[in-house]
C-alpha cells in the first residue's frame, strides 16, 4: 500500500540550479529587451508587465510562467490508465526562441489526480506559495551562485493551463456548464453570451468584486446559502495562490489559444459547415473529403501533423472529439481545407465567408507579433464574425470558448502576443514524461518515480565534466546539419559571388551545401516546393523565396540561396498568398536567418491552376 503523496520539487532550488549557467544569468540581469511600442512581441511589451509594482520596476525580476494539467499515463502490461497531474515553470525573462525548447520547462510537482480531488488543489500550493512568498519580499531571495551570493526577486507573471485547470487554480468553477456565470474574466451569462459580442458590455472581474464574492461564499449561514452564492458567482474558493505575492487571480490567468482554437471553436464552427455542405447540400460526401485530406499532397514539415480520417459520429453536435484531430492537425487542417474546399464549393456564400472570418482571427491570434492597428481591428473583427455567426446557423449556441474571444484583444494589449502564452509547448513537456514512464516501467508508484527519475536527468544535464563551462542544456549547439558537401572549385567561386553581393565582409574561403539544416528546432531542406519568408514587397505583401541551396561556412555561418518568387495577391477567400514565377529573370536571392521575418518554413500548394501559400500566423505586422 503506497501512502497519498504531492512530490514538490522546490522552486528555489530549480532556479538556482538554472542560474548557476553563467548566459542565464547575463540575460536576467540584462533585463528585458523593448520594442517600440508600436507591435507587441512579447510579455515585456503589454501593459501588464510594464504597470506590475514589480516587473515594471525591477528589470532583474524573475518572471515566472507556471503550468498545471492532468495527464493518462497506460501501462503497457496491464493496460491501466494511471491519471496523473503535472505542475511544470518556466522563466519568462528568457528568449523567445529558448523558451520554445522542451529542456527550458521544469517539473515543479506531481501526485495522482484523485488526490487533489481528496485534499483539494491548495494543498498541491502550499509549498509553491511558500517559496513564492521567500522570493518576493523586499530584499529578494539569495541564490548561491559562482561562489556567491546574488539576491533576485520573482514573481509569478502568468498562470497557463486549459479553461477547467485555470479555473481550478484561481477557485473559480471548474465546470463552466454548473455555473450561472461563465467566464473567469467577467459576468457573462449564457443569455448574454448569445447577445454581447464585445468586452465592454460585459461586468469585467476584479481584485475588489472578486474578494466580495468571496466573502460572501465564506460567510454564508447555511449551504444552501453557499451553493447559491457559488453558482451565481461562478467561485468555488479562495485560491492560496491569492496569498503568493503579486498575483491577482482575476488578471493572471490568461486565456489558451490552444484550448480555444485548435481544441474547442476550429472543430466547432467546421461541424456546422461540414453538415451543412454535406447533409443540406449533397455538394461531396464526408468519404470524398477524407480522400482529399489524405491524398493532399503536405510538405515534409507538414507531414507529421497531416489530419486524421474524420468520422461520422464526430460531426454530431455533441461530439466531443474535435473533429478526431489533435490541436497540431487541427491547425494544419485550418491552412489546407480552404484550398481543399474551394474545388466543390462556391467561395461566396456567407457559410464560407463565417470560415473564413474565423481563419482571420486565428491567423491574429497566432501572430508572433501584433501592432496595436491590428488589435482595434480584432476586436470589430470577433464582432462581425460571431454576429456572422449567429445569422449563418441561427439554432446553434455561443459556447463559452466563442464568448472567450471577445477578452482576446484586451489580453493581446496585457500580455503580448497570444502565442506568448499558450499552452502547446508545455504540452509538449507531456510526451516527454508518457515516454519517461514506459522507460520506468513500473506503476506502482508512478508520480514519484517521474519525479526521482526526472531530477536525475536534469542534474545530469547541469553537470559538466570538469566543473568549467556552460551547465545548462538550453545554451548547447543549435545547429543540426544533415548530409554536407564541400564545394570545390567553379561551384565554390560562383556561390561566394552570390554571398558577396548581400554579405560582403564574411570569411567565404571554405564553404560546404547541405541538404538539410536544423535551426533553433526548424528544420531547413532545399526544393522545389520549400519556401521562406525573405522580406516584404513594396505593396507590404510577404516576400518568399523558393529554397534553392543551404551553405554552411568555417566560421559556422549559415546562408540561405532563394529564387524570389512574385507575390501576386491576398486571396482573403483562401487565407492564402498566391505566388507565380518571376515575370523577370533574376540571380539569386541570399539571407541569413538572423535576418529573416519569420523562422518558419512555408510549402505551396496548387488550387484553380495557381499556386499559393496558406497562413497559419498573420505576417503583414512583422
Amino acid at each position: 500500500m503506497v501512502d497519498e503523496y504531492f512530490y514538490y520539487i522546490p522552486l528555489l532550488g530549480t532556479l538556482e540550479i538554472q542560474l548557476s549557467s553563467q548566459k542565464l544569468l547575463n540575460v536576467v540581469l540584462n533585463g528585458p529587451q523593448f520594442r517600440n511600442g508600436i507591435v507587441l512581441s512579447d510579455f515585456s511589451d503589454g501593459s501588464f508587465f510594464q504597470s506590475h509594482e514589480l516587473f515594471g520596476n525591477d528589470d532583474t525580476a524573475l518572471k515566472i510562467l507556471l503550468y498545471y494539467d492532468d495527464v493518462n499515463l497506460c501501462n503497457p502490461l496491464t493496460n491501466k490508465v494511471h491519471k496523473i497531474t503535472l505542475l511544470y515553470y518556466q522563466l519568462a525573462n528568457l528568449p523567445i526562441e529558448y523558451r520554445s525548447k522542451l529542456n527550458s520547462i521544469y517539473l515543479l510537482g506531481v501526485c495522482k489526480t484523485e488526490h487533489i480531488k481528496t485534499y483539494g488543489i491548495n494543498r498541491v500550493f502550499e509549498p509553491l506559495v511558500k517559496d513564492l512568498k521567500a522570493l518576493g519580499t523586499d530584499r529578494g531571495y539569495p541564490f548561491s551562485v559562482f561562489g556567491g551570493q546574488v539576491f533576485l526577486r520573482g514573481a509569478v507573471l502568468a498562470f497557463l493551463a486549459d479553461t477547467p485547470a485555470s479555473s481550478l487554480g484561481a477557485g473559480f468553477k471548474e465546470s463552466v456548464g454548473g455555473a450561472r456565470r461563465k467566464c473567469r474574466h467577467c459576468m457573462a451569462t449564457y443569455e448574454t453570451m448569445q447577445e454581447y459580442f464585445t468586452e465592454e458590455e460585459f461586468s469585467l472581474r476584479c481584485k475588489d468584486s472578486h474578494e466580495e464574492h468571496l466573502r460572501k461564499l465564506e460567510n454564508a449561514p447555511s449551504k444552501f446559502l453557499r451553493d447559491y452564492y457559488s453558482k451565481i458567482f461562478g467561485v468555488n474558493q479562495r485560491s492560496i495562490l491569492q496569498d503568493a505575492p503579486f498575483l491577482d487571480v482575476c488578471e493572471q490567468f490568461p486565456q489558451d489559444i490552444m484550448h480555444v482554437f485548435l481544441e474547442g471553436i476550429l472543430a466547432y464552427e467546421l461541424k456546422y459547415l461540414l453538415r451543412y455542405y454535406i447533409n443540406e447540400k449533397g455538394f461531396f460526401t464526408l468519404s470524398d473529403l477524407n480522400k482529399e485530406i489524405q491524398s493532399f499532397s503536405y510538405g515534409y514539415s507538414h507531414v507529421k501533423d497531416k489530419p486524421c480520417i474524420i468520422k461520422t459520429t464526430d460531426l454530431d453536435r455533441q461530439s466531443s472529439s474535435n473533429l478526431g484531430q489533435g490541436a497540431a492537425n487541427m491547425w494544419l487542417l485550418a491552412q489546407v481545407l480552404p484550398l481543399i474546399l474551394s474545388k466543390l464549393v462556391s467561395t461566396e456564400s456567407q457559410h464560407w465567408q463565417c470560415f473564413s472570418s474565423l481563419l482571420e482571427l486565428m491567423c491574429i491570434a497566432f501572430s508572433a507579433h501584433v501592432s496595436l492597428e491590428t488589435v482595434v481591428y480584432l476586436k470589430t473583427a470577433i464582432k462581425n464574425h460571431l454576429l456572422l455567426f449567429k445569422n449563418v446557423y441561427p439554432d446553434a449556441p455561443i459556447i463559452p470558448k466563442q464568448h472567450f474571444l471577445v477578452h482576446l484583444p484586451s489580453q493581446i494589449l496585457k500580455f503580448g502576443p497570444l502565442i506568448r502564452s499558450w499552452c502547446m509547448r508545455f504540452e509538449g513537456k507531456h510526451a516527454y514524461f508518457k515516454e519517461l514512464a514506459k522507460k520506468i516501467k513500473n506503476f506502482k508508484n508512478i508520480a514519484f518515480s517521474l519525479a526521482n527519475k526526472n531530477q536525475k536527468i536534469v542534474c545530469a544535464e547541469h553537470m559538466t565534466v570538469d566543473g568549467k563551462g556552460e551547465v545548462s542544456p538550453l545554451f548547447g549547439n543549435e545547429i543540426v546539419l544533415g548530409k554536407i558537401k564541400r564545394l570545390t572549385r567553379e561551384d565554390l567561386e560562383a556561390t561566394k559571388a552570390s554571398i558577396a553581393r548581400f554579405y560582403p565582409v564574411v570569411d567565404l574561403t571554405e564553404m560546404m551545401v547541405c541538404n538539410s539544416i536544423t535551426l533553433s528546432g526548424t528544420r531547413y531542406c532545399p526544393g522545389i516546393n520549400n519556401l521562406i519568408q525573405i522580406g516584404y514587397t513594396g505593396d507590404g505583401l510577404p516576400e518568399f523565396g523558393n529554397l534553392v541551396k543551404i551553405c554552411y561556412t568555417s566560421d559556422q555561418s549559415v546562408f540561405f540561396l532563394c529564387k524570389i518568387m512574385e507575390s501576386v495577391r491576398f486571396s482573403e477567400e483562401l487565407n492564402s498568398i498566391e505566388i507565380s514565377e518571376p515575370s523577370l529573370p533574376a540571380g539569386l536571392h541570399v539571407s541569413h536567418p538572423s535576418d529573416l521575418p519569420s523562422h518558419h518554413v512555408h510549402h505551396s500548394y496548387s488550387s484553380g491552376g495557381k499556386k499559393y501559400i496558406p497562413f497559419r500566423q498573420y505576417i503583414f505586422d512583422g
